[in-house]
C-alpha cells in the first residue's frame, strides 16, 4: 500500500491553504486533530512519520472543507477558550480571545458567592469559565437562541458543571438580582456586517453576530433593562465593537449609570466596560 510522507503531505497542505488565503495555524489544527498530538510533537513527527493511503483520503475530505472556508473550529466540532475544550457548532459563535480578555475583567467584579448572569452565552464560554474560577458564585446564563443554549448546557454536562439556563431575550424573569451580569452581545452593525471575512459571515450564526444598523440595538437594550436585574451595588461587563465605546458611555451615563471601568483588547482597540447603576438616582 503507498504511504506518503506526512512532511512532504504537510507541505503541500500549507501550499494549498496559502492560494486559499486560509492561516497555517487552522491547518496545524487539522493534523494534531486527526494525529492526536500537540503542534510540538507535529513537528517530531515531521522528521519520518509515514501516511497511508486511507488517512489522506480521511484528511483530505477534512482538508477541503478547511480550504473552502469552513473554520477549522466547525470542522472538528470543538473550540478552546480559557483552556477549556468546548463543543461548537455553526449554532453558535466560535470563542474569540478577546472574550478571554472579557472573563478576566469579569474575574474582578466576581466576589465567592456572587450570583452572575452571562446574558447572550453562546456556547457558554464566559459562564462556564467563571463557574471553574468560582465554584462558589451562583452562575446563570441566558441566550435568545434555543439551538445554542443546547450547546452551552451540552459543555456544561461535558465539564461537570451547575448551572441555571434560560432561553430568553436578554434577562430571565426569576426574580433575582445578580452580582454581575457579564455580556459579550451581538454588536455588529449592517455595515460591518456586510463587509465581514467570508469565514465568518457563510458560517458563525447572523443572529450572534448583528445588532441593527449601528450594531448597538442589544447594548441599548441591556443599559435599559439591566438595572432591574442588578443588586444595588452589582456591575455590568461588556464587550463592544471597536468604535462604539463612546456613544455607549455617552448612552449610559445618560441612563444613569457610572463608568467604573474602560479599556482596550490585545490590539490597542476600545473593547470593554465596567459599569455601575446608581440606584439613588434613577431617572425612571
Amino acid at each position: 500500500m503507498k504511504e506518503y510522507s506526512l512532511k512532504s503531505y504537510y507541505r503541500s497542505c500549507r501550499v494549498r491553504c496559502r492560494e486559499a488565503g486560509i492561516p497555517e495555524s487552522a491547518l496545524g489544527w487539522l493534523f494534531c486533530e486527526k494525529l492526536d498530538c500537540g503542534l510540538a510533537e507535529l513537528s517530531i513527527l515531521m522528521r519520518d512519520k509515514q501516511l497511508s493511503r486511507d488517512w489522506v483520503r480521511a484528511f483530505e475530505e477534512l482538508f477541503m472543507r478547511l480550504i473552502q472556508g469552513e473554520p477549522v473550529q466547525y470542522i472538528l466540532g470543538r473550540a478552546w477558550f480559557w483552556g477549556l475544550t468546548l463543543k461548537v457548532n455553526p449554532d453558535v459563535l466560535i470563542p474569540r480571545p478577546e472574550t478571554e480578555q472579557l472573563l478576566e475583567l469579569a474575574l474582578r467584579y466576581c466576589a465567592e458567592d456572587a450570583k452572575v448572569l452571562d446574558c447572550c452565552t453562546g456556547s457558554g464560554a464566559i459562564a462556564l469559565a467563571l463557574k471553574i474560577q468560582r465554584p462558589d458564585a451562583s452562575i446563570h446564563a441566558s441566550d435568545l437562541s434555543a439551538a445554542a443554549l443546547e450547546v452551552a448546557k451540552g459543555n456544561a454536562s461535558d465539564l461537570q458543571l451547575e448551572l441555571e439556563f434560560y432561553q430568553c431575550d436578554l434577562f430571565p424573569e426569576n426574580g433575582i438580582k445578580f452580582d454581575l451580569i457579564v455580556s459579550n452581545p451581538p454588536y455588529v452593525s449592517q455595515a460591518e456586517y456586510e463587509e465581514l471575512e467570508a469565514v465568518i459571515k457563510d458560517n458563525e450564526p447572523q443572529m450572534a453576530l448583528l445588532s441593527g444598523n449601528e450594531g448597538l440595538d442589544h447594548i441599548l437594550r441591556i443599559l435599559e433593562l439591566a438595572p432591574s436585574h442588578l443588586a444595588e451595588e452589582g456591575v455590568l461587563c461588556l464587550e463592544h465593537g471597536e468604535k462604539q465605546q463612546q456613544k455607549i458611555i455617552q448612552e449610559a451615563v445618560s441612563e444613569g449609570w457610572e463608568v467604573e471601568f474602560a479599556g482596550q483588547d490585545l490590539a490597542d482597540k476600545d473593547r470593554f466596560l465596567v459599569l455601575k447603576y446608581n440606584h439613588h438616582n434613577q431617572r425612571r
